[in-house]
């Protein structure tokens, strides 16, 4: 096949998210994490994952916007936001366990920071740009039918798009 017609490598932006999927499959208990956050990751959007019947709590990578923020010829710096979603079950198993959910909220989220901000040579270090990740502000929240229990926080990923 020529060169010309040859599979186009995928996106940075998908290298990005499965770099990221990735790196964040390493939350377990066994590597010292407070969760197993690592084992229930979801790529899509958490509402979904419920509807499949996928059990809490879980992990929903979502993807959430895509913007240039400089183009040049053949090459476009990207600026990649995913959205984590921690989705916990907020339902008190006894009147001692008023606050598991939040508990177990607060347990992913020093979770997913100390995964995020770690110096790891792997391939979301090789796939962003030098210091190209960034946290934002997590916020809680209960869903609508009242059962789950939610987190989620933004992340900003900087990448550079090359077209030949």
């Amino acid at each position: 096949m020529p060169d010309s017609l040859a599979a186009p490598e995928l996106p940075i932006t998908t290298q990005a998210m499965r770099a990221l999927q990735a790196r964040l499959a390493s939350i377990t208990r066994a590597n010292g994490y407070h969760t197993d956050l690592g084992l229930s990751i979801w790529r899509g959007f958490w509402i979904l994952a419920l509807g499949a019947r996928r059990h809490v709590p879980l992990l929903a990578l979502q993807s959430d916007t895509e913007r240039p923020t400089d183009t040049r010829a053949n090459v476009a710096k990207l600026s990649a936001d995913a959205r984590l979603v921690l989705v916990v079950d907020a339902l008190p198993r006894s009147e001692d366990d008023a606050t598991a959910g939040e508990t177990a909220l607060e347990a992913g989220l020093a979770d997913l920071r100390r995964c995020l901000l770690m110096d790891q040579s792997d391939d979301l270090s090789r796939v962003l740009k030098h210091d190209g990740l960034t946290l934002g502000t997590a916020e809680y929240a209960l869903a609508e039918d009242s059962r789950y229990a939610l987190a989620s926080m933004p992340v900003t990923m900087e990448c550079i798009e090359h077209y030949t």
